[in-house]
């Protein structure tokens, strides 16, 4: 046996990130931990700890040791499969609602909703949940693409857990799976690091972080194709380099043509 005290103060990784990891292996909140340090831990547990605390010192990172990783106040399980979701993303959800909601007051009756590579799904259903708590949900259709079919089955994990259901989630290439049909609102959140940058990243998929020798290849293509696919009034939420978020509406994207 092993006492919470005595495992963090012997632990060779930041103080936040050793309780992060403990609290997860103990299904314990962090504040409990702090409280009462003279908490025993079996020797089962502790191994399982060691292990973690030897991974997040090879800098590994905690999302994927723990399997899972906090967004808009959800829980979202995570695999090496997609990128792990990260606080910025949460304004494309914030933004999304906002627009999703004037357009029903404005008397749109069906609000038609498209997530390029949906990864984890974290966006989307963070925005289903919003919705659901507002009673919007019935005026919206969801669609959700991405190219990996692993991160497509950790998405439809997620939506499982949080009781999700309506979002039709589809493989292909950008708008491969959607072909001919129009949207309200497209969010993405693509690939916009550069090569150089991303290969740096040896644990997150670079499929979902290399956007080519400047960082700009996917989006460039998604910007090319975007505007086949949006409706008149419509609006892109989407995020670049360094977690801006940015977007464009219908009259913008016409103008560029």
């Amino acid at each position: 046996m092993k006492r919470v005290g005595d495992i963090l103060k012997e632990s060779e990784i930041k103080f936040n990130e050793a309780l992060l990891l403990l609290s997860g292996l103990l299904n314990t909140d962090k504040s409990t931990l702090v409280a009462h340090p003279e908490m025993c831990v079996d020797s089962g547990t502790y191994s399982m700890w060691q292990t973690h605390h030897d991974r997040r010192l090879a800098g590994e990172p905690i999302a994927y040791i723990l399997g899972s990783k906090e967004f808009y106040g959800l829980k979202f399980s995570l695999t090496p499969d997609v990128l792990i979701p990260r606080p910025e993303s949460e304004l494309i959800v914030d933004r999304a609602f906002e627009f999703i909601n004037m357009g029903l007051q404005g008397g749109n009756n069906k609000v038609l909703v498209l997530e390029i590579a949906t990864g984890s799904g974290a966006i989307i259903l963070s925005l289903v949940n919003k919705l659901s708590s507002c009673q919007l949900l019935d005026y919206v259709d969801l669609t959700a693409t991405d190219i990996s079919l692993n991160a497509l089955k950790v998405a439809r994990k997620n939506a499982r857990a949080l009781n999700v259901e309506g979002v039709r989630f589809v493989q292909g290439d950008l708008f491969a799976p959607v072909a001919g049909n129009k949207f309200d609102l497209i969010m993405a959140n693509l690939p916009y690091l550069p090569h150089g940058e991303a290969v740096r990243n040896e644990y997150e998929p670079q499929i979902a972080l290399d956007g080519g020798d400047n960082g700009d290849e996917l989006i460039n293509r998604f910007m090319q194709e975007a505007r086949h696919f949006l409706r008149p009034n419509g609006l892109i939420l989407y995020e670049t380099y360094g977690g801006v978020i940015k977007e464009l509406t219908f009259d913008t994207m016409s103008k560029q043509c």
